[in-house]
């Protein structure tokens, strides 16, 4: 992989960089009583290990695939209790860095990736992602299908789910995510277009959204590109404003 976004994901460490991973640090206290109630092990972890993406031994990673497809296999939603113990057993910030150490190889991709998926699609999973807009932005920039497409569920996750609606919008406006999701509207196979305009549906739902969508200033210009889309997958447009 050799595109400047691919080496900026390779090189961007999460969760270090991000500075609202731990709950209970002083800026992201009783934003989300769901994500503290996440259980000290996590916390623990944030604190002795600042390094996930630092490589783990071949036993390590053997399992942590292992445990990841079995998770991603399982048919229906997985239970809250269920993530909980499973993020115990492997955090987030682990899954993540075998998403950046192990980038060339797409069958680990997107093994981690559809684990992910079950993980962010749950209650707990969406509570905590308002933590990590840092990885959803460099997700959606990358080339990597299975990431950007997991970075776009992780949107609409975290706008149907996350359960803080102001801070799913402040992720949204700290990470100035809504023109990366027009690109990858613009840009992306039909699969994620479609995740896409679901998740500005969602977004245009949000009151305090549609100030991303429609901002005062009048510069909402890339509206056309949705509409555009939008009749080139058979959708009216219309209805994504449809409150």
């Amino acid at each position: 992989i050799t595109s400047p976004v691919h080496r900026w994901w390779r090189s961007t460490s999460f969760p270090s960089q991000i500075p609202s991973l731990c709950p209970s640090c002083p800026h992201n206290r009783n934003q989300n009583p769901e994500r503290d109630r996440g259980g000290e092990k996590q916390q623990q972890q944030h604190h002795h290990q600042m390094d996930p993406a630092a490589e783990m031994d071949t036993g390590e990673l053997d399992a942590l695939l292992r445990a990841a497809a079995d998770f991603a296999s399982y048919p229906g939603t997985h239970g809250e209790d269920t993530v909980r113990q499973f993020l115990e057993q492997f955090p987030l910030p682990k899954l993540l860095g075998v998403l950046q150490s192990q980038a060339d190889l797409p069958e680990t991709v997107e093994t981690v990736a559809a684990c992910l998926d079950k993980v962010f699609s749950s209650r707990y999973g969406a509570s905590l992602l308002p933590s990590y807009g840092e990885f959803i932005q460099a997700g959606l920039l990358t080339n990597s299908n299975s990431i950007k497409q997991l970075a776009c569920k992780a949107v609409v996750h975290l706008l149907d789910k996350a359960g803080d609606i102001a801070v799913a919008v402040d992720t949204f406006v700290q990470h100035n995510l809504y023109p990366l999701l027009i690109n990858c509207l613009v840009e992306g196979d039909e699969e994620i277009s479609a995740i896409v305009l679901d998740a500005i549906k969602r977004l245009a739902e949000i009151p305090t959204g549609t100030d991303i969508i429609f901002p005062p200033d009048g510069q909402g210009l890339q509206l056309n590109k949705v509409a555009a889309q939008s009749s080139s997958m058979g959708t009216d447009s219309h209805s994504i404003f449809d409150s």
